[in-house]
């Protein structure tokens, strides 16, 4: 152990007496500076880290800092005024807020600005993850690609709340469904007879429960007829509120003269007077066709962001953030408004309750003699607008009526804040109308009928008018999954009324119309096979106790049904209508097939928004009621 540790010992003192300069020899000169390498400068510390999750927030900004200027969204100019080439004119798009929300429901924001250098177009950009504890990385993008973007997830996520239809169906509803189903099987195989009566007892009591409603409305509708007619005389004068026309439009340069021409005919001050047409930015050919007019000051175009999901209501976000009247009304391409509607709207606000929140118009069609189908579908608006809408819509001295009511996507007047307090409109819903209504009402909020008339278009052929029927079985659908997403919670908010309308109109109604093709079936096997095997089966599942109250639902509501609707066509000046109201089984077979395709089109494509094709009778919609007596005002 000694010996080692004195070898070592001698071998250290050799290695420093090699490195140890001579005596007297010379010190050489340390390195030149230029070969010392450079000091590095102190390294600055890293910005604190912001831990971006749902429960913490970024400090909101304060409101003394004025929102971005408007960017437009595509090259050249973008004041929404044209350009000198000929191109059609591009509304700018600003945000409603200096905070963009990036999720629904979520707490994380960006702040846009203003470009720092005119002519390079780019911003910074963060991205922004739920959950992620890490030093934000910037990175650089387009400024119009990154606004289109952030306004693409805003009005996608505005409007759509938290139990909005972005979900079809939560996990709660499908595992209840899946239990529901898994009894109904195990009772088919263990108890088949007797699963089959039960079935067949509970579709008669909603048989008879929804003919009754129906009794009940078209009573409280011919008492409605009676009372004086909300808005029936119109507000006089100049001094009007603000008033916002809202018209989304896709692929209308067919309906593009007609439509500002008809809304040039509008009686309402034009400085009182604000129009919107909303035209998506990949819609080249309406906005080419709205670039080759000049435009009135008070009509103007703004061009829609593109964006997922492709649908009405998000176009009507966008409108609602552009919006500066006091008042909206939404109007499709194809409407035609009388031209005393807004002042008759001013003058129902004025009069009406503050918990009146909503008028809605009276539709019917220009077209009604176009083919048969266009003759029974004017037959059922005929029923539904001018002999049940006012058995449900607000009442004097009834403080639940109103509650919920089926709204129509157009002719629908609305108090700008209002829209606003509840969040817009649910741009995953197809029926963003029927979605409103019931919005509304959980609110507290009530629906009057205004006495106004619009004149739209009835699709004349069949192919397309089962694609818009189903659109709107879809929608329906989307609308009461979503609503009954916590079923006691309705109840409690719309009250016993409105619940019992919800399920009957919208449940119930959907339900019905995917059922009655098995009942025909079933009736049609019955009738048919008496005798046989077949059916005497049949009359096993029918025991007295229900083959009596089958029977006399079946008899006393086709003819309810019929009978309604030939009472509406007569009452309502429609006589050239009437007769053809003994087609209406065959209606119902078509409205079938609509609803099954579309609750196939919300298993598949929920979220598509199938466009109905306008134009196919301009002849007649020049010679409209309103359009003509717009001119016989403005003449005057």
């Amino acid at each position: 152990m000694s010996t080692r540790f004195g070898s070592r010992q001698r071998a250290r003192r050799r290695a420093a007496t090699l490195h140890e300069p001579a005596a007297g020899a010379p010190v050489p000169p340390p390195p030149p500076a230029q070969l010392q390498p450079p000091a590095l400068p102190a390294r600055p510390m890293p910005p604190p880290r912001i831990p971006l999750r749902a429960n913490r927030a970024i400090p909101p900004i304060p409101n003394t800092i004025a929102p971005p200027p408007r960017i437009p969204l595509r090259n050249g100019n973008g004041n929404g005024n044209g350009s000198g080439n000929g191109a059609a004119p591009h509304a700018s798009v600003s945000v409603a807020s200096p905070r963009i929300p990036l999720r629904p429901g979520g707490a994380s924001y960006a702040h846009t600005a203003p470009p720092a250098r005119p002519g390079n177009g780019m911003h910074p950009k963060i991205p922004l993850r739920e959950g992620e504890r890490t030093r934000p990385r910037p990175s650089l993008t387009p400024a119009d690609g990154l606004l289109a973007r952030l306004l693409s997830e805003h009005w996608a996520s505005w409007g759509a709340a938290r139990d909005g239809a972005r979900v079809v169906i939560t996990k709660a509803q499908g595992s209840t469904l899946a239990v529901l189903a898994l009894v109904c099987a195990t009772l088919l195989v263990t108890h088949p007879h007797a699963a089959l009566i039960a079935g067949l007892g509970l579709i008669t009591a909603l048989y008879f429960t929804t003919g009754l409603h129906k009794i009940w409305l078209l009573v409280r509708g011919e008492r409605a007829l009676g009372r004086e007619a909300v808005g029936s005389v119109p507000a006089a004068g100049d001094d009007l509120p603000l008033y916002t026309v809202l018209v989304p439009l896709y692929r209308e340069e067919r309906m593009l003269p007609l439509l500002i021409e008809r809304l040039k005919l509008m009686d309402y001050p034009p400085t009182r007077l604000e129009i919107l047409l909303l035209i998506s930015a990949d819609d080249e050919g309406t906005l080419r066709a709205a670039g080759a007019y000049t435009l009135p000051s008070h009509i103007r175009v703004v061009t829609l962001p593109p964006g997922h999901p492709r649908t009405k209501p998000r176009s009507l976000n966008i409108g609602l953030h552009e919006a500066h009247g006091e008042y909206i009304v939404i109007f499709d391409a194809e409407d035609q408004p009388e031209h005393l509607q807004l002042r008759r709207a001013v003058a129902a606000f004025r009069t009406l309750p503050p918990d009146v929140a909503c008028l809605q118009g009276r539709l019917t069609f220009y077209n009604q003699r176009q083919s048969l189908l266009t003759r029974l579908f004017s037959a059922e608006f005929a029923l539904w607008y001018n002999q049940l809408l006012p058995g449900l819509t607000h009442a004097e001295g009834d403080r639940r009526s109103g509650i919920f009511v089926p709204l129509s996507g157009t002719s629908l007047h609305l108090p700008t804040a209002t829209v606003r307090e509840l969040g817009g409109w649910d741009p995953f819903n197809v029926t963003e109308d029927i979605d409103l209504s019931v919005r509304l009402g959980r609110k507290g909020l009530r629906v009057a009928a205004l006495d106004s008339t619009t004149w739209e278009e009835a699709v004349p052929k069949l192919v397309p008018w089962l694609r818009q029927r189903s659109r709107w079985v879809k929608g329906w659908l989307q609308t009461y999954l979503v609503h009954m997403r916590h079923p006691l919670v309705l109840w409690k908010q719309l009250g016993l009324r409105g619940f019992a309308d919800f399920q009957m109109l919208v449940g119930g109604s959907s339900f019905l119309l995917l059922i009655n093709p098995l009942m025909w079936l079933l009736t049609t096997l019955y009738v048919t096979t008496r005798g046989t095997h077949i059916g005497n089966y049949i009359e096993t599942l029918l025991p007295p106790g229900l083959f009596y109250p089958a029977l006399i639902t079946m008899l006393a509501g086709n003819f309810i049904f019929f009978y309604s609707s030939m009472y509406a066509c007569v009452r309502h000046n429609f006589n050239s209508l009437t007769r053809y109201t003994l087609l209406t089984p065959v209606y119902w077979m078509l409205m079938s097939v609509s609803a099954w395709v579309g609750l196939v089109n919300l298993v598949l494509r929920p979220f598509h928004w199938a466009k109905t094709e306008h134009g196919s009778s301009l002849s007649a919609m020049r010679d409209a009621p309103a359009l003509t007596a717009g001119a016989r005002n403005r003449r005057r």
